[in-house]
């Protein structure tokens, strides 16, 4: 199912199955693109999701957002 992969994370962190709980990098750009902060999380998961609301016949951009809790999160060089 394209695009449900943070839904089937969510619930597989919700149901304490193993694929529950990923290792990840996050990266921070500023508005010209360049990388200004970077993040390592350990053992994170999705504990809340939202999505934006839209209105029928809107051309607005929908927005997702992804709460996420690790077991440790480790600030790294930004290159």
């Amino acid at each position: 199912n394209r695009g449900l992969e943070l839904f089937a994370w969510q619930e597989a962190a919700r149901r304490g199955q193993p694929s529950g709980r990923k290792s990840c990098t996050l990266t921070m750009y500023n508005s010209t693109g360049e990388a200004v902060a970077k993040y390592y999380l350990a053992d994170a998961w999705p504990f809340k999701l939202e999505i934006s609301a839209l209105k029928a016949g809107s051309s607005e951009v929908l927005y997702e957002t992804v709460h996420l809790t690790a077991d440790s999160i480790q600030r790294l060089a930004a290159t």
